[in-house]
């Protein structure tokens, strides 16, 4: 058992992977308000999310723009 334990241990000297998907500082303005306010997101390789929140949360916008549909504002967003 403790084989596959140190077999699995994370390597030092291994490159950490850059992430899938990552959202940095995005801000976003509709009808000069602001519906999104400096949201910054990281999503690695392999990883799940789930988006969850009330009405007019602004879930939708935040999909927009990790699909590249929408621009931020300001920030940016960088899929790999």
């Amino acid at each position: 058992m403790r084989e596959a334990a140190a077999a699995a241990a994370p390597n030092p000297e291994r490159t950490p992977e850059p992430p899938a998907l990552e959202v940095t500082e995005a801000f976003q303005h509709v009808a000069g308000h602001a519906v999104l306010n400096g949201v910054s997101l990281t999503v690695q390789q392999g990883e799940g999310v789930l988006l969850i929140g009330r009405n007019g949360a602004s879930k939708s916008l935040l999909m927009r723009l990790v699909l590249g549909l929408d621009l931020p504002s300001a920030g940016h967003r960088r899929r790999c």
